[in-house]
């Protein structure tokens, strides 16, 4: 009857505003847990990144640091020959500021024993290129001009720099002062040569 309907309603109302108010409360306390626990791994990363990015701060200071006073020139190289990079060194042992070395051609900062060389580096490149193998330029022993206008013996390297497909992109190198060893290697050339004179001189008496 209408009247028992009525009951019944009043009852099943409550029961179920209260069960959906529950889920409600359900819902909220786990959506709250859930962006707690989202909140908490977010700090986690953020705080995970800082540290990264911290360490690669530090990791490209000291490399920095090493690079700035290290008694050889580094110096970073496109394959027509433009210098992008070169480390401080290039003043004690050129002459030029890395300023002035960035700023001057080819012709200015190579002989043309040094232009020729560097053609037959970028053939041995290309080659390497085309083989997929690593590269890398064999030692040489070169005289590069200096901004006094004196020459200056070095013993060069280089190796290849590569971007994130692993494309080569330009050369990395480095040029170490040998002009105490090469004037050792001529003064034991000149005793030998001497020696010999000696001895053919002895011979003959």
């Amino acid at each position: 009857n209408p009247v028992s309907q009525q009951v019944y309603l009043l009852v099943l109302l409550p029961c179920a505003f209260m069960t959906t108010m529950s889920q409600i409360i359900m819902n909220a306390q786990r959506f709250e847990y859930d962006h707690r626990k989202l909140q908490d791994q977010l700090e986690e990363d953020v705080a995970s990144l800082k540290e990264m990015h911290d360490r690669l701060q530090m990791s490209e200071a000291r490399h920095r640091m090493l690079v700035d006073n290290s008694t050889d020139m580094i110096w970073i190289m496109t394959l027509d020959g433009r210098v992008t990079y070169v480390n401080a060194a290039v003043e004690r042992l050129r002459g030029f500021t890395p300023e002035e070395f960035l700023s001057k051609s080819r012709n200015e900062l190579y002989t043309p024993e040094l232009l020729n060389m560097f053609k037959e580096g970028v053939a041995i490149i290309q080659e390497q290129m085309k083989a997929g193998t690593p590269i890398k330029l064999p030692r040489r022993e070169i005289q590069a001009p200096c901004k006094d206008g004196s020459r200056i013996w070095m013993e060069v390297s280089a190796t290849g720099i590569y971007d994130a497909q692993g494309h080569f992109v330009e050369l990395m190198g480095t040029s170490r002062d040998i002009s105490d060893r090469k004037r050792g290697e001529a003064q034991k050339d000149e005793l030998l040569n001497l020696n010999h004179r000696l001895q053919k001189n002895e011979s003959l008496m």
